[in-house]
């Protein structure tokens, strides 16, 4: 007998997570899924719980808790949790509100075991608070296991989608100082997103800076956009660093260059502090169908 489709989220304060779960659900035939639902236990725990009540009163599920800060513990974690899935199990991964690097984690899992069938779920919020999204970041890093092969002495490209956090975007190239950088810019004319980081933002960082636009919510997630714009870097041989702080399903696409290219690592930028208010409610659903079954 087929199982049920597995559901990976992870609990947040966000509307969006209870909203989305209980609408990914209640689509299903006879509501028949099994939700693994992760929680980060370090930040903002008790409004999390809220919407985690909320969830379990759609379809009863145990969250499993990890740690934002601490990435080898959360991939053994997550291992555990999909080390034995069949690759005929269906899987769905609603990642509206999960972090990039365990976005990355939970994906390169899923295609260690060969799943046929993948959908990436993403909901946009229905409105948007205070235009700031995170506070007081740290030191960017390579996502854990995701680094590629890159060459030593080879030129370092970073590939930047970016969002709104200035501060972001400047403590990856003080990282990296890469000798060059393309800026991803997302196409979109909504009073919300004109309000992204644009090239004349960080001019002043004096290396070569060459932006170009993509649209994150397009039928693949933007990837065909910037897998063009960054391809003859790649045939070059450069050492290019992947990084999305913009519309999340550009994670998605990041994460399906880094599998086509060994001279690439994904990278991102974890944040001590988070917008409570940051998004209402929830918008439209956005979905792209994987397979990892070659």
């Amino acid at each position: 007998m087929q199982p049920p489709p597995l559901l990976i989220t992870v609990s947040s304060w966000e509307d969006r997570f209870d909203m989305g779960f209980k609408q990914i659900v209640e689509s299903l035939p006879a509501r028949d899924v099994e939700p693994l639902v992760f929680t980060f236990v370090d930040h903002h725990l008790k409004e999390t719980r809220e919407h985690v009540q909320i969830a379990k009163s759609v379809k009863e599920f145990e969250d499993i808790e990890i740690l934002y800060e601490k990435s080898e513990q959360t991939w053994n974690i997550v291992k555990s949790q999909l080390g034995e899935l069949l690759p005929e199990r269906k899987v769905l991964v609603d990642f509206s509100t999960m972090p990039r690097h365990l976005i990355w984690m939970i994906l390169r899992f899923l295609e260690e075991r060969k799943i046929k069938h993948v959908d990436c779920i993403y909901h946009r919020p229905l409105d948007y608070g205070d235009g700031w999204v995170t506070k007081n970041p740290g030191r960017p890093r390579i996502a854990y296991k995701l680094g590629g092969e890159l060459e030593i002495g080879a030129k370092t490209l970073l590939l930047i989608l970016a969002g709104y956090d200035k501060q972001r975007v400047f403590n990856l190239i003080n990282s990296f100082e890469p000798d060059e950088i393309l800026l991803g810019i997302h196409k979109d004319d909504s009073e919300h997103w004109q309000r992204a980081i644009h090239k004349d933002e960080i001019d002043s960082c004096g290396i070569q800076i060459e932006p170009f636009e993509y649209d994150a919510f397009d039928k693949n997630f933007g990837f065909n956009a910037i897998q063009e714009k960054c391809q003859k870097h790649f045939s070059e041989g450069s050492n290019v660093l992947l990084a999305s702080l913009g519309p999340k399903p550009s994670a998605i696409s990041l994460y399906n260059l880094n599998r086509e290219y060994s001279n690439s690592a994904l990278v991102y930028v974890p944040a001590k502090d988070f917008n409570l208010k940051y998004s209402k409610g929830i918008g439209q659903q956005c979905r792209l169908t994987m397979s990892f079954s070659k």
